[in-house]
Order: C-alpha cells, then structure tokens, then sequence
C-alpha cells in the first residue's frame, strides 16, 4: 500500500468532510495542508505495530514508533499499550491511593511517552533543540490530536526528569497544545480569525460562600474558600481585560453573559458522569438560591455545546477533571467539558486531565494572565500563540518548584489552534494526530 493511500485510509473516520477526500488522493493531501498549512501526524497502533503518519508539506511519510521495544507483554502491542498507559492511568486518577505513589507512577509514564512517543517524533521532525531568539521566545508549537487512549495521555508533559534534569522533556522543545478532531480544528480556526480585533471583556465565575463555615458538609464541598485570592489575582494580573465579578455564580446569569463575554475565568468545582459524559458539568447556583441556603444546580456539556458564545476568546476553566473522558469508548467523540466550550464558541479553553490542588490554581493562573498581560501591552492585541505560550511559560514555573510532583503541574492543558502568522515566520510547526487502531494490522 503506498504511503498517501494508507494516510486517506487512516484519516478518513476521523470526523473529516467526505467532500475532501474526493481523487485525486494527492490533491487530497495538498488540499488538506493548504487549509491548516502544518505537519499532521497519526498514531495507528495495532496488535503489530505502532506508526506516526506524517504530512509534511504535502509528502507522506510514517514514523514506527516502539520500534526497538520487544513485544513483551503477552505478545500483543495493545497489551503493552495497556500496560503503559492504561494501568497507570487508573493509579493517577484514583484519589484514595497516596499522592506518593501516584506522583511516582505518573513521573514513570511521563517518561514512558517521552521515551516511547514524543522524543520519537520530535527527533523524526528535527525538534531536537531549540534555539531561542527575540522572534521565537518559545519553543515551536504543536497541535496534538489524540485519539483513544491517547486522548487521555499527558503528551504535553513527557519526559525522563529521573536526574532533575528539564532538558530531556516535551517542554525544553515544543509547546503544547490539543484538540479533538480535525473538524473541530476548522471550526476554532475560524472562531479564532478575529481574535486581535476582539473586545476585552471578562468574567470571573466564582463559587464564594461568607457563610462558608456554617454550611452542611454536604453543600460546603462545592465552594472554595481560596477562590477570593484566585479571582483577585486574576484581575490584577490581567488589567487590560474590563474583568466583572459574579462571587455567587447563577447559571442563568452565566448563560445569559456568556454571548457578550470575550474572557472567562470559571472558579468552580467540576463531576464527571461515568454513565453518561454528556452529562458532565460544573457546579452553579440554582436561581432560588439564597446566602443562607444555597441551591446547587449544573451546567452540563450538553447544555454548554448548545450555547453560543460568538465573541469569546478564552475559557480558563480552573476545575477538576475538564479534559476527562470517563468512557474508554468515547473518548474520540469529545463529551469532555473543555470541548463543549469550544463547541460554545470559545477556540482557546485551559482544561485539566485530572483533580486540580485548590492551593495550586491561583499560582498557575496569575502566571498565565501575567504573560498574556504583558504580550498584548507589548504587542498591542492578543495572539493564539500567547495563549499556548502563556501556560508553557505557567507550567514550566511550577515545575521548577514541584518537579517531583507532576500531580500538581503536568494536568493543565491547552485546547486552541495555532496563528497563521507563524507560518510566515519559517518556525518548524507540526501538528500531530493521533488515531488508535486495536481491529486490524498496518503496512
């Protein structure tokens, strides 16, 4: 099979228009490249092999991952996938076990999709250091689309950091970013076009209580107290937003600003629904809510993906979980609550792939609004790659502190595309697809 065939072959369930992929294949690929102008890659692992199928400027190549690994486990490359990811996925995500062993168990995956996935690929793309100059203060961004397992992976994170060394990680050569299909990389792409030109109004959605203290257990839960230093580092560090404050967030309130909202900064506790994703939500206050007696209500991803937001920018959702499919099985349909403010209308969404420490929020978010102050004071607008930068520059501040605890720093993500402009500046940009195939071999 030659290699443009096996990519149309892999790329076409993922959630692409038909119309594209009409013969000629090859006008096919080039087309595709001309609309997102950036590498694409995609992870088909099946039980004999494990390939990265690579679009570089209308060529096809494939990158054979785990190729010097022997297939140990059981003799089945789904076996090993299990073995690497899936099991200690299970430990980082299960809050009874001592933070110890899953900060271990976590550091030894992060060097697992180092070594097995994303040094690989980086090294395959000529990622392997970065020179920084005065028009490239980051590393080059990447667009990661995962898919199955890997939608649950901390790629972003990767690395051996065994001997405290930063060096031999995602992070000293890429930054970082997610989304979950092609079509929804269209569709933030064009959300995203004006992003310059937009206003700057802002939201701060809180879960604030002053009666805090005397609350029952079962209604304290869903408030944070820290969330007053949080909110007021937020606005502080973002001055050029006009932020407005709602201590005491309503979810008819909410819904109703939303559609004039450009920045949104959601202070709130957020639940998966294992049964039904969809159904996943961040915690809100009921209208017949009182100081007294709070009445707790939510905002589900299904209500959220039917809402529009036309002149949104950013979602800083600074909950738990919001990156997190619960089901295996639908992973690839993107229920999770970051996508569903995408779908709302917001092309930049920061979200989280597990619980988030409540002390650790107002630290990451006053570095993230820091830098975007300052990029848009120096550059005179927003950017999309301010925002991508602005939680490399965050995270990587918290690894300098926390290095033995990627609990804390490694679940924060970005979900957005990328700016045009950069292609005009020659910097090596990819963006990598991931597809996960356990029902039939490849090459």
């Amino acid at each position: 099979m030659k290699p443009s065939e096996q990519y149309v072959k892999l790329v076409d369930p993922l959630d692409l228009s038909q119309k594209a992929w009409t013969d000629p294949r090859e006008r096919a690929i080039r087309d595709l490249n001309d609309v997102v102008k950036l590498i694409r890659e995609i992870l088909n692992t099946s039980i004999f092999r494990t390939d990265a199928i690579v679009i570089k400027n209308g060529l096809v190549d494939a990158i054979q991952l785990f190729a010097l690994e022997p297939i140990s486990v059981g003799g089945r490359r789904s076996q090993l996938i299990d073995h690497l990811f899936k099991s200690p996925l299970k430990i980082i995500h299960n809050s009874s076990i001592d933070a110890h062993v899953r900060n271990q168990t976590l550091a030894r995956m992060l060097k697992m999709i180092w070594r097995f996935i994303v040094e690989p690929i980086c090294n395959a793309l000529g990622l392997k250091e970065h020179t920084f100059t005065r028009n490239c203060p980051f590393p080059p961004r990447v667009l990661w689309i995962p898919t199955g397992i890997f939608a649950q992976v901390p790629l972003h994170a990767a690395g051996d950091y065994s001997s405290g060394n930063l060096e031999d990680s995602a992070t000293a050569r890429i930054t970082s970013s997610y989304i979950a299909s092609f079509r929804r990389l269209q569709h933030v792409r064009s959300r995203s076009r004006s992003i310059q030109t937009a206003g700057n109004k802002g939201v701060v959605v809180s879960m604030t209580s002053k009666s805090w203290a005397s609350l029952p257990a079962g209604i304290r839960k869903y408030f944070l107290p820290s969330i007053y230093i949080e909110a007021a580092g937020v606005m502080n560090a973002a001055q050029f937003i006009e932020w407005a404050q709602m201590p005491r967030t309503v979810k008819a309130q909410l819904l109703d600003v939303l559609p004039r909202c450009n920045y949104l900064h959601v202070n709130s506790h957020a639940e998966t629904n294992v049964a039904d994703p969809s159904l996943s939500h961040l915690i809100l206050l009921d209208e017949a809510a009182t100081e007294s007696e709070p009445v707790i209500t939510r905002l589900s991803v299904k209500e959220m993906s039917s809402t529009v937001a036309d002149k949104s920018i950013l979602a800083f959702l600074a909950a738990c979980s919001t990156a997190y499919g619960s089901v295996p099985e639908l992973l690839d349909e993107g229920l999770q609550i970051g996508n569903a403010f995408q779908l709302a209308g917001f092309p930049h969404v920061i979200a989280s792939l597990w619980p988030v420490y409540n002390f650790i929020c107002p630290v990451i978010a006053r570095d993230f609004y820091t830098f975007i102050n300052d990029h848009t004071v120096e550059h005179g607008g927003m950017g999309n790659d301010a925002i991508a930068w602005a939680l490399h520059h965050a995270i990587s501040e918290l690894k300098k502190e926390y290095l033995d605890e990627p609990l804390i720093w490694a679940p924060f993500i970005h979900l957005g595309p990328m700016s045009k402009e950069v292609d005009s500046f020659g910097k090596a940009i990819s963006r990598l697809a991931f597809r996960d195939h356990h029902d039939r071999p490849t090459g």
